[in-house]
């Protein structure tokens, strides 16, 4: 990351009408936030302290999180307050929705809705969580007024890499081709797969659900002895 803002690469939202140029040095930086906002939190701050901006996509439809709860709220606050963008990580499949679906950006919209209501913020763009074949490359018009990152240009026209399970798939971004002759990139982490030690990406998830469990229940029966050990 440093080394691409060392080489004059811009930062840019998917809503900025540059984002799609096929030519010039911008990112379009990403991170879907498929569990928990408040884990993302540590990443923002690493960008932050290097003068990277990117978009956070936030997952309402989860097991995990509460959109209406205050830890959800300052966590998503937290991370636009660091300059960063805000978006939706919108699964269709909740509402078993596909691309011929008429009803599609209603639900969009909704959720769209409720994460700027709930966090008070204003949503930039939207990303779908683990999308059907059919969802890449489809029209902007499932989410307008807002663009999607699935666009046909923000992953067939532009150079598109993606951390799948915690790994670059095909090879780290500076030794893409489109690094070595000065290209756009559009970056896709999950910052649940990402810290600061050695465990595996599979291992980060673990640890996090078993402290998710002891805290959830020394918050709900705070006066009884954990039975999920310390922490």
């Amino acid at each position: 990351m440093r080394q691409l803002l060392d080489e004059n690469y811009v930062c840019l939202p998917f809503s900025d009408p540059r984002a799609k140029r096929t030519a010039g040095r911008h990112l379009l930086l990403r991170h879907d936030i498929d569990i928990d906002p408040g884990a993302a939190i540590p990443m923002a701050i690493a960008e932050n302290s290097v003068g990277a901006r990117s978009t956070y996509f936030v997952l309402l439809s989860n097991r995990h999180t509460n959109p209406l709860t205050q830890e959800f709220r300052k966590a998503v606050q937290a991370i636009a307050e660091l300059g960063h963008w805000i978006g939706l990580h919108f699964d269709a499949t909740q509402y078993g929705l596909s691309v011929d679906d008429v009803d599609f950006p209603i639900y969009v919209r909704r959720e769209v809705e409720l994460l700027e209501w709930s966090s008070e913020i204003t949503v930039d763009s939207v990303s779908f969580h683990r999308p059907a074949k059919e969802l890449l490359s489809s029209s902007g018009s499932l989410t307008a007024p807002l663009v999607h990152t699935y666009e046909h240009e923000f992953i067939r026209e532009i150079e598109y890499c993606s951390d799948s399970s915690g790994r670059w798939a095909y090879g780290p971004p500076e030794e893409r081709e489109a690094h070595k002759v000065g290209k756009p990139f559009h970056f896709l982490t999950h910052p649940m797969w990402w810290g600061t030690g050695n465990e595996e990406p599979i291992e980060r998830i673990k640890a996090w659900m078993a402290s998710r469990v002891r805290e959830d229940f020394a918050y709900e029966l705070p006066d009884h002895p954990n039975p999920f050990g310390e922490y």
